[in-house]
């Protein structure tokens, strides 16, 4: 019996000072501005989009051409119609550092807005993955430019998007987008929110958008 408590008592100690310890740790990684190292610890390593990306894609695409759409141009939409998206992801205008002080760990730090960042340092290059409802064809970034003079009149517009930047549940996603119907004609977003619900993706708010 008294093997069995003292045998607690060190465990107890121990749990004490291990605890102690990451607390320092956490501590001076924040004092020393590294959060970065913390996030990488449980958010996605930087790397080619993968199929849970073109799953959020596919699914904003569908959101994007659908009736609740509150900022969509006009267009007649219909089962022939014709999507170009442009092989490569959107250029930032500069590449966000992480925060020196995130909030606390567990809430935002870990937040899509964290891996939207590190996955949009750089553009990539896109594959044909994605599985809208209508139908589509990778084009080059020169397309969006050419917006409305194709030959093929099934052709709606042209889409560019960005990498998405998912928290570290999986359940939340953010990403930007371009889109051209024609040369005067067009809609762009910003910190498009998305969330799972199910198996599917579903946008949540369409953030910052300007329609022309």
């Amino acid at each position: 019996m008294i093997k069995m408590i003292r045998l607690t008592r060190l465990l107890t100690w121990a749990l004490a000072v291990t605890g102690c310890l990451v607390c320092v740790l956490v501590a001076l990684l924040y004092l020393y501005e590294r959060p970065a190292l913390l996030i990488r610890l449980v958010n996605r390593p930087v790397c080619e989009p993968t199929a849970e990306e073109y799953a959020v894609y596919s699914d904003f695409i569908d959101n994007f051409f659908s009736s609740d759409q509150p900022f969509r141009a006009d267009q007649q939409i219909g089962p022939d119609s014709l999507l170009y998206i442009i092989d490569e992801t959107a250029r930032l205008g500069s590449f966000h550092r992480l925060p020196a002080v995130p909030p606390l760990l567990g809430v935002d730090a870990f937040g899509p807005d964290q891996d939207f960042y590190q996955q949009n340092a750089r553009p990539w290059h896109l594959q044909p993955s994605f599985h809208p409802r209508m139908r589509w064809a990778l084009a080059p970034t020169t397309a969006l430019n050419r917006a409305g003079e194709f030959p093929d009149a099934a052709v709606c517009g042209v889409l560019q998007l960005s990498r998405v930047g998912l928290d570290w549940r999986r359940r939340t996603g953010t990403l930007n987008y371009r889109y051209r119907c024609g040369m005067l004609c067009g809609q762009s977003g910003e910190g498009v929110l998305l969330q799972k619900v199910g198996k599917h993706w579903h946008v949540r708010t369409w953030g910052l958008s300007v329609v022309f």
